[in-house]
């Protein structure tokens, strides 16, 4: 992986690092969750090629848990098969990608990507739904894309995500569709935030 900006705590980098005004490996999950002994052990970093594996899990695992009413089995088959763990990886080789993972206790638990104002990503394995890591996943992102001078990140929800943004600040501009491959793709609501 090729690399531009040194992070001092890790020697991991990557060029969208010094949009964060910390190093990425000591972001706080939740600053508003009360303080306990589980919160240090989570945090936010860049995400490494040997983090894909553990990512696809996520990945897979996340979108296994979407209820019926939202998807057909078809596409959420196609959806849970749309990454591989090679895709993962050049992913994070990508340098016009910030791709943050959210870890607890060690293992990754969810993943979140940002492309210039368009955040592409944002997954927690479903073990460790509610617990703040896709809030801090999603200020990451929001706050990465402020520092790199825009001013509203755009996204495009599942259907059974949309609420969680709503909840986080999000605009339902409408409906929208994910290409997942050649001949199938999915219903989504397209969102937007001033950040």
């Amino acid at each position: 992986m090729s690399v531009k900006a040194a992070n001092v705590s890790t020697g991991f980098s990557h060029p969208h690092a010094k949009a964060l005004s910390e190093p990425c490996d000591s972001l706080a999950v939740r600053h508003d969750l009360p303080v306990d002994s589980l919160a240090s052990r989570r945090l936010i970093r860049l995400g490494r090629p040997e983090d894909a594996e553990a990512l696809q899990v996520v990945h897979e695992a996340a979108v296994s848990a979407v209820p019926a009413r939202f998807y057909p089995p078809e596409i959420v088959s196609a959806w849970r098969n749309s990454i591989s763990s090679l895709r993962m990886s050049s992913y994070m080789a990508d340098p016009g990608l910030l791709f943050l993972v959210a870890r607890h206790n060690g293992a990754a638990v969810g993943f979140g990507c940002l492309e210039g104002r368009h955040i592409r990503a944002v997954y927690v394995h479903p073990g460790h739904g509610r617990q703040g890591f896709g809030h801090a996943l999603l200020q990451a992102l929001e706050k990465a894309a402020r520092k790199s001078g825009f001013e509203c990140v755009f996204l495009r929800a599942s259907l059974n995500a949309a609420p969680f943004y709503v909840r986080n600040g999000y605009t339902d501009l409408g409906p929208g569709e994910f290409d997942l491959c050649v001949d199938l793709s999915m219903p989504c609501r397209r969102m937007a935030k001033a950040v």
